[in-house]
């Protein structure tokens, strides 16, 4: 509820939020939003390793550009969704993330903004960016190469289940609400897949944070439990 009182959310929600505003603030989150994406790639590396997949599939995993090679993580993501526990569970995940990329590369689109440049902008001049992106980036990388792996994917449920809460109730309507900033429904899409409900239907996220709560219930025993607590609260 915190989030959604945020002077850039009440803009938004009263209608007041300029087209400026609202595009630097889209730009600004994409390295966040590949960044989670980055973070599930890093962390299925690191449990196939511990299962022994082979070298090959390793290599390609770790190696493949996030942004510019999707074909061949979404291959291996495919290949890899079938195995049961958490390697299953990340692969499907990598693949959903891989797709709200897209969609987010689309709305950026939609306002004139090339991802890949702002991509390559923030790598290049991180300084340029909020102070906030940088750290919660930053956490994402740290979390999903340096702390247990159920850790991480706490970290990882805290962002979604935060999330979906302010898209449903200010940014979805406030920029589908709003002529100056609503640019059809592409520039809505990533927003529509993370409603919580779509046509008075349960939307398919909030299945996913399910299964995912029952995974993290399952795996962060008491011996891991203070370490994701405190990644869990550096990342919210």
């Amino acid at each position: 509820d915190a989030l959604k009182t945020t002077p850039f959310l009440t803009a938004l929600k009263e209608g007041t939020l300029s087209e400026d505003k609202y595009v630097n603030y889209i730009k600004n989150m994409w390295p966040i939003v590949y960044g989670f994406t980055d973070g599930l790639r890093n962390m299925l590396v690191r449990i196939a390793r511990e299962e022994k997949l082979d070298e090959g599939t390793l290599e390609q995993i770790s190696q493949a550009d996030i942004l510019r090679e999707r074909q061949i993580l979404g291959d291996i993501s495919n290949r890899l969704s079938s195995k049961k526990g958490l390697i299953g569970n990340l692969a499907r995940q990598l693949r959903e993330e891989m797709k709200h990329n897209k969609l987010w590369e689309g709305m950026l689109n939609c306002y004139g903004v090339d991802p890949l440049n702002e991509a390559e902008r923030f790598e290049k001049n991180r300084e340029n960016f909020p102070e906030a992106v940088v750290q919660l980036h930053n956490q994402l990388m740290v979390t999903s190469k340096g702390r247990r792996p159920m850790t991480h994917y706490g970290c990882q449920f805290s962002i979604e289940a935060s999330l979906i809460p302010c898209v449903t109730d200010v940014i979805y309507p406030g920029v589908t609400g709003n002529s100056l900033l609503y640019r059809g429904p592409e520039s809505v899409a990533w927003g529509r897949e993370h409603l919580a409900r779509v046509d008075g239907k349960e939307n398919a996220e909030m299945k996913h944070l399910r299964v995912s709560q029952r995974f993290l219930d399952r795996g962060v025993g008491k011996d891991i439990q203070d370490d994701t607590i405190t990644e869990v609260r550096k990342t919210l």
